[in-house]
């Protein structure tokens, strides 16, 4: 093949696939979401987050009103357009055609700070019965606004101020009782009372603002970003020198461990002119007689106008409790603060997929976004590491010392049957358990065989009636319909039970429920790693498990069989499916005595009616007829041919004609009720045997039917 024939099939290629493209969504021109002023085009404002296109929605309080406009192009074959329900918003304005090529409605959200990444499905229906599904993921954006409002503009080293947080969705607010360590200042966000509120201690004097970053549950965004922090500066102030001087130590955080001699520390503190060297002096939590925490012995001096020294920890302590005093003796000299932590422990792990339900079973499956909490001790020392998973499926949404929360995404292909947790490559105990989602399907992944074909149990929505002979039926599953794409259901436990009804009602036959595991096939994205020992191949052939073949059955049996799911392998449960077959026949044949009376007789080529007949006896073989998808319901006609004796119960002293005749008769019925003794109404013909006659017949009867 030369070059030009290689472009050729290159740009033809590239032809159908644009073609395809464009086929899949070309009736969308765009969506326009409207918060209030605020507008968001998904065509424009979408953005990539993990691999995936997201509407970033900016909302203002919890329960925020989106207005959405579908902008429609090539329209003329749209039938209708349908939006999908989600537990995450309602819909409070159904769709509606505002203009030829506009459609709008309306959703509220329930509560937006817990919803993330929300899948909002519209269904577009064509006249012919075609249906697209656009899925969008909505993600709402927090339009955070903060503020302090200081009642003095003068602070003092090493003295704690504490200012409320002004702000319109506090619920956003992350807190944590962890100071944020900077040059000349820490702070932490905290919660009294159902406020949140910042906590300040200043370690340096002179004029200063500070900048403070409030960690966010749900994101700003910045540049088409996720940012999960909000960053503003504080008014100025004026910081002066406290009562006593204040000395920074640096580490600021020692752990008090098991062993006595694991707790010597060596740490730089500020240097001082009263601070005298190869000293030790006393570190407590009072200036007068308090509880000794710690002792340090100064060194040496070094640069930076700092003093080597050691540290010894001896009780806990944090800097909220307030400042430490170290002591010459008794008399107190100088003030600093620092945390004495608890030896880093791990106690517990549970897991949320709203950070509202928590669950302290250590499952998750692929494909999930969940919070994982820690619990433990001296936790903001840790360094986690869960193996398996890559760093940027693991943001850290909370740090506090007995408290760490994480927000994880578990991709579908992981491979690993467990997610060990570690803290500096050492076990911590805890775990993930990766187990496979298990979620009951409906039933279109099955399929029945009765004669016409292999139909999907999901087109039957109502009784089957069948007028030709059931040969055989078969129940098949078809495992690569189970797991599609990323929507995965996992293995279908199911239970089936068939029955065999007479015309009467009466039970012909049973087969108790029957248990099947039916598992998806190779085209699942997670096909290796489902436990495949309990799975089996459903394809079930009544005439292998019945006593009463199908092909044998009588006329207007039913064969009804169940399928549901086991309510014990699910979490929920969908409805079961009933199908129910008939055997249908269109007419029915039978032998019937009749005693007509009053019959009327006309002779061919005669103007005479006869008078009226005496009681007659008639035996017919005759067809009757079903109405057509309604069970053993008879049309009021019937049409037979057999032997009719006039007035042979005729006992009259006159002159009485007797005769016997072949007879061919349609039979009107005022019921179609299946009765022994009716009253029909006969019309026909028939030949007299004695008199080689052909007459016409009418008149009434009295029937009596084996």
């Amino acid at each position: 093949m030369n070059k030009k024939n290689i472009y050729y099939c290159f740009f033809i290629l590239f032809i159908f696939l644009s073609n395809l493209v464009y086929s899949q969504h070309n009736w969308l021109k765009d969506i326009i979401f409207r918060i209030d002023t605020n507008v968001v085009s998904y065509k424009k404002d979408k953005i990539l987050y993990q691999n995936k296109e997201v509407i970033p929605l900016r909302y203002r309080v919890n329960q925020e009103i989106v207005e959405i406009s579908i902008l429609l192009q090539n329209n003329k074959n749209i039938k209708e357009i349908k939006v999908g329900s989600s537990k995450f918003y309602n819909i409070i304005e159904s769709p509606e055609k505002k203009e030829s090529d506009i459609i709008s409605y309306t959703i509220q959200f329930i509560d937006a700070t817990i919803a993330n990444f929300v899948k909002h499905k519209i269904f577009v229906i064509t006249y012919d019965n075609d249906t697209t599904i656009l899925e969008i993921s909505l993600q709402p954006i927090s339009d955070q606004q903060i503020q302090i409002f200081p009642s003095q503009d003068e602070l003092y080293v090493g003295e704690e101020v504490t200012w409320e947080l002004i702000t319109n969705i506090p619920e956003n607010i992350l807190t944590s009782n962890i100071w944020t360590e900077k040059e000349t200042y820490r702070y932490r966000i905290i919660e009294q009372g159902g406020n949140k509120y910042l906590q300040l201690i200043p370690t340096q004097i002179g004029k200063q603002q500070f900048m403070i970053e409030v960690p966010l549950y749900k994101p700003i965004i910045e540049n088409k970003n996720f940012k999960y922090t909000y960053t503003f500066t504080t008014p100025s102030f004026n910081v002066k020198p406290g009562r006593l001087a204040y000395l920074n130590i640096t580490p600021s955080e020692f752990v008090l461990q098991d062993i006595l001699t694991d707790n010597i520390y060596e740490a730089q503190i500020d240097n001082n002119r009263l601070l005298k060297l190869n000293k030790t002096y006393r570190i407590e939590d009072r200036e007068d007689k308090g509880v000794l925490i710690a002792e340090l012995y100064t060194q040496k001096a070094i640069s930076g106008n700092k003093v080597l020294c050691d540290v010894y920890v001896y009780n806990l302590h944090s800097i909220d409790k307030g400042v430490l005093y170290i002591k010459d003796g008794d008399e107190a000299k100088f003030i600093t603060n620092f945390v004495v932590l608890p030896k880093t422990q791990f106690q517990s792990i549970s897991i949320s997929y709203d950070g509202k339900n928590w669950s302290t079973t250590p499952n998750v499956k692929p494909g999930d976004n969940v919070i994982v909490r820690i619990e433990g001790q001296s936790l903001h020392k840790s360094n986690l590491i869960f193996k398996g998973l890559d760093i940027k499926n693991i943001d850290t949404i909370f740090i506090s010392s007995q408290t760490i929360e994480y927000r994880l995404y578990i991709p579908y292909n992981i491979y690993i049957p467990r997610i060990e947790i570690v803290n500096y490559n050492n076990p911590t105990g805890l775990y993930l358990n990766i187990v496979e989602h298990q979620r009951p399907r409906d039933y279109d992944f099955l399929s029945i065989d009765f004669g016409e074909g292999f139909i999907n149990l999901e087109d039957i929505m109502a009784p089957i009636f069948y007028n030709k002979s059931i040969k055989n039926i078969v129940l098949k599953g078809n495992p690569n319909k189970i797991d599609e794409g990323e929507d995965l259901y996992g293995k279908q436990y199911l239970e089936i039970e068939v029955r065999i009804v007479g015309s009467r009602g009466e039970v012909i036959e049973l087969i108790p429920w029957q248990d099947f595991t039916i598992c998806p096939d190779t085209n699942s994205i997670r096909y290796q790693h489902y436990n495949k020992d309990d799975c089996s191949a459903l394809e079930m052939s009544f005439n292998e498990i019945l006593y009463k073949k199908t092909y044998s059955l009588d006329p207007w049996s039913r064969i009804i069989i169940t399928i549901r799911h086991k309510k014990e392998k699910y979490t929920y449960q969908i409805p079961q499916k009933v199908v129910e077959i008939i055997c249908e026949r269109r007419f029915g044949f039978d032998i019937e005595v009749s005693f007509p009376a009053g019959l009327l007789t006309i002779m061919p080529n005669s103007s005479q009616i006869s008078n009226l007949n005496g009681v007659s006896m008639a035996m017919i073989a005759q067809f009757s007829f079903y109405q057509k998808q309604r069970y053993a319901k008879l049309l009021p006609i019937k049409v037979g041919a057999g032997f009719i004796a006039l007035n042979a119960f005729n006992f009259s002293s006159t002159n009485i004609h007797r005769d016997m005749s072949l007879v061919a008769l349609i039979s009107l019925y005022p019921t179609t009720k299946d009765r022994k003794l009716n009253f029909p109404l006969y019309m026909g013909g028939g030949y007299f045997l004695s008199e080689n006659k052909f007459f016409f017949l009418v008149g009434p009867g009295i029937q009596v039917s084996f």
